[in-house]
């Protein structure tokens, strides 16, 4: 059978099906967020540890207190860490990829505003990017946002948001191997 091509009016009607679906999906159905994020290394996945918070509301947690709070008590348990040894994974907060979802209200170049995920330009090559991007934009409710215009959620690298070299060591002398 052949199959004929999509005109752009199938595929403007197909997408408009689908994002009236995912909004009344309940995961969906929650407003935009912003807030810190880590991408932390829990062999044999990554996974994203954030404090997503509605944006223009509360003042967010730092990266340290992220770390010191969720990132680095995930680690520590999921490895099975004495307290001694997760005291050295609290003061790591640059071993793990890392960045922040920022929302930047309309100006000239986007009069209707937009969230920028900021994140470092040294993201492992062992994070599958589209599965990242994914986490992020589901983790932060940014999908829906994306789907009504994709221009209004954008990645950005930052050099802030860099690992350190000496934080990643002392995390692999402790975990073992990390895929960076």
């Amino acid at each position: 059978m052949k199959r004929t091509p999509m005109t752009q009016a199938r595929v403007q009607r197909i997408a408009s099906m689908a994002l009236a679906r995912l909004r009344t999906e309940k995961k969906f159905a929650s407003k935009p967020m912003e807030g810190p994020w880590y991408y932390v290394w829990l062999k044999p996945y990554w996974k994203i540890i954030a404090f997503a918070h509605p944006f223009g509301g509360e003042e967010g947690y730092t990266h340290e207190q992220l770390w010191e709070n969720a990132a680095a008590q995930t680690i520590a348990k999921h490895y099975g860490l004495s307290h001694e040894k997760m005291t050295e994974v609290d003061n790591c907060p640059y071993s793990m990829p890392r960045g922040r979802v920022v929302w930047q209200g309309p100006s000239k170049e986007h009069e209707r505003g937009r969230f920028v995920v900021y994140l470092g330009n040294d993201m492992p090559k062992s994070i599958n990017k589209i599965k990242f991007r994914r986490d992020i934009m589901s983790k932060f409710n940014l999908l829906v946002t994306a789907l009504d215009d994709n221009d209004r959620v954008v990645f950005s690298e930052d050099d802030h948001e860099i690992m350190q070299s000496s934080d990643q060591d002392t995390v692999e002398n402790l975990i073992g191997r990390v895929p960076y």
